[in-house]
């Protein structure tokens, strides 16, 4: 089960974005310190996966979350 959904319109855009970077394993969706909010959103392709990533499969696609990130993200919809 995945607390992380994507709409199929994300994942056709995430493969498109990958079949141009066979060097990429997935995408890597995270959280870092920024800005006035104090946080923003990272979404960039992943050239390998980290120790202390979680593979999510989403429509055949590979998401990758580093474990500091993914509670921060619980009930994210991207479309």
């Amino acid at each position: 089960m995945s607390f992380i959904t994507l709409s199929d319109q994300a994942v056709s855009h995430f493969q498109s974005i990958l079949g141009a970077m066979p060097e990429a394993v997935g995408i890597r969706l995270g959280v870092k310190k920024s800005g006035c909010s104090g946080s923003a959103y990272t979404l960039d392709p992943a050239d390998e996966i980290q120790a202390d990533d979680h593979v999510i499969q989403i429509g055949g696609l590979t998401l990758l979350v580093d474990s500091a990130s993914l509670p921060k993200l619980e009930g994210m919809e991207l479309d």
